[in-house]
């Protein structure tokens, strides 16, 4: 392990949700949800329990009018790259069905662009999940509903939309979508046709054409990858419950109850412990809460409006960009370690660097924000203006960052390794992480 001084350089603030925070998505589920009002998009702190907070300026079609008919923001993720969201809509019948990317400033809407991906049947329709990938993949989504579209597909980069007509999946309902980042490998929980069990089949995320079956949860209505590559799945089973699913092995194994519904899951990569959300039909209400690795629930708001049904977070650390590869490839991974989160104080507060070959050492930089640039071939990741150089590092490893007790919270730095090279271009770089200190 590589130890360097306490995290205490300058830096700057975050402009939009604050890293680390949870984002819930929820839509107005017409009489169901009186006396509620419509749904939205919310920021939950995960430090700091309290009301969620509104991000305010969306548009109708993604907070519902409070009608007779189902519409709003049925499900979220965050684009780590650039914390652009990808939310997914519900619709009435004959509407056309968006996938939104949402670019907000301090927690108000400054820009929406609506991909269509299909128009809704006699019943509306919905975007159950959508799942962003890294490395300009796009966006993995799933749908029902439509009279024409796809209940699998991809949204590219460019706004394309790649229906993903797999062989061998179930006939539906969907129910929710996974991706491994690390083995770009996508997953899609679908019901089985007699609506007892629910099955979850794996396909690579590029040139798919067959899902290979995984396992089979009852009442499964929400998946998640973590860090290791397990699945962690929100069930109805025995009135809510969250497992996680060895995808190599099949075998589900419980983690905790959560009370009605656990419709939304994902995981604290930085800790890699699961977060949830349950959709307000229970006595528990509109419950978001983090899982420690005993099963415990931190609760930290059960006040959101309208129907709950989708949970993400910004990152913290945030990895973003991408590397640049030589003879060795460098990468940044999650710690998922329960020292994961850099929080004042956090003397054990480490980060990863990976290779996929023997590295050589390199040289560790910061800057206050982030940058990108092309400097000989090197895609230089920091802002080149105000750079900071820390240590040298080994090619792979843990690398030791202690916070201090006085560091300023919300003081925030980006990282980014340089390492002599045996390939074009002659140094190879890792891609960015940015670290945020919490309280």
């Amino acid at each position: 392990m590589k130890c360097l001084a306490p995290l205490a350089l300058c830096a700057t603030l975050a402009a939009q949700i604050p890293d680390g925070s949870f984002v819930v998505s929820s839509f107005d589920n017409g009489p169901l949800d009186a006396p509620f009002s419509s749904g939205g998009l919310f920021v939950v702190d995960p430090l700091v329990p309290g009301p969620p907070v509104a991000v305010t300026g969306l548009p109708l079609s993604l907070t519902g009018p409070h009608a007779s008919d189902s519409q709003g923001a049925r499900c979220v993720s965050v684009r780590q790259d650039d914390r652009i969201l990808m939310v997914g809509e519900v619709v009435p019948a004959g509407q056309t069905l968006h996938v939104h990317e949402v670019a907000l400033s301090a927690l108000q809407l400054v820009g929406d662009s609506a991909f269509p991906v299909g128009v809704a049947g006699a019943a509306g329709a919905e975007v159950v999940d959508v799942e962003s990938v890294a490395g300009g993949l796009g966006t993995l989504f799933c749908t029902n509903g439509l009279a024409t579209g796809p209940s699998l597909g991809m949204l590219g980069v460019d706004g394309t939309v790649t229906a993903l007509d797999l062989s061998g999946l179930d006939s539906g309902p969907y129910r929710a979508v996974a991706v491994d980042e690390t083995n770009l490998i996508g997953f899609v929980a679908i019901d089985t046709a007699s609506g007892t069990s629910t099955n979850v089949y794996s396909f690579p995320l590029e040139n798919p054409t067959a899902g290979a079956f995984v396992a089979s949860v009852f009442g499964m209505r929400s998946l998640a990858a973590d860090v290791d590559g397990n699945l962690i799945a929100g069930s109805t089973l025995g009135g809510g419950q969250i497992f996680s699913i060895d995808p190599v092995s099949g075998v589900a194994s419980f983690v905790a109850f959560t009370g009605p519904t656990p419709t939304a899951v994902n995981v604290r990569r930085a800790t890699n412990q699961p977060i949830y959300a349950l959709d307000g039909s229970g006595p528990n209400g509109a419950e978001v809460a983090w899982l420690d690795s005993g099963g415990g629930a931190t609760v930290l708001t059960a006040g959101i409006p309208g129907s709950v049904s989708g949970i993400d977070l910004i990152d913290n650390p945030r990895i973003y960009g991408a590397p640049t590869p030589g003879a060795v490839t460098y990468r940044w991974q999650h710690a998922g370690s329960p020292d994961g989160l850099p929080r004042r104080g956090n003397g054990w507060f480490t980060i990863e660097l990976d290779s996929d070959a023997p590295g050589t050492t390199g040289a560790l930089i910061a800057s206050p924000s982030p940058g990108d640039m092309d400097f000989m071939g090197v895609r230089v990741l920091l802002d080149p203006t105000a750079l900071i150089p820390v240590a040298f590092v080994p090619g792979a490893g843990t690398i030791s960052l202690p916070v201090s007790n006085n560091v300023p919270i919300g003081l925030a730095l980006c990282f980014q390794t340089f390492h002599p090279d045996a390939g074009s271009p002659t140094i190879a770089a890792s891609d960015g992480i940015r670290i945020t200190v919490m309280p």
